[in-house]
């Protein structure tokens, strides 16, 4: 029996953000896969499961979110409720509200947490990736 390959989704406009994440992914043995909206990253978690990957989380830069539309937002939402969602790091420099809709989209998501997978997390950490404390 063949096992599934492990995605990470790196999701983000700033194509420096997006790269640096998956290149510290990769030297660390991970499989990444960039993607540029919320549109796209629902399309890779729909098909990816089809192509015998499995998508082990998402990195998102809360920044796609602005101008997206709140059905798009629910879909994202309620979309594999059993990958985590974490942000790519970074400030912010328009308003809180991508980051509310971050908060929003992960409220009912499973969480990613260093204990799950300590080499990941060594990896997201060392690339500025934000892990929940908890």
């Amino acid at each position: 029996m063949e096992t599934m390959n492990e995605i990470i989704i790196v999701a983000g406009e700033n194509k420096i953000d997006v790269c640096r994440v998956r290149h510290r992914l990769w030297e660390r043995g991970y499989n990444s896969l960039p993607c540029k909206s919320v549109e796209q990253i629902i399309e890779e978690l729909e098909v990816l499961p089809d192509c015998d990957a499995h998508v082990l989380l998402v990195i998102i830069d809360p920044r796609i979110l602005i101008d997206v539309d709140t059905d798009m937002i629910a879909r994202l939402s309620d979309c594999y409720l059993d990958v985590p969602i974490l942000n790519i790091g970074g400030e912010m420099d328009e308003c809180d509200e991508p980051a509310d809709q971050l908060d929003t989209i992960c409220e009912h998501r499973a969480r990613f947490m260093r204990r799950q997978n300590p080499a990941l997390a060594d990896a997201l950490e060392r690339a500025g990736v934000t892990i929940a404390l908890s």
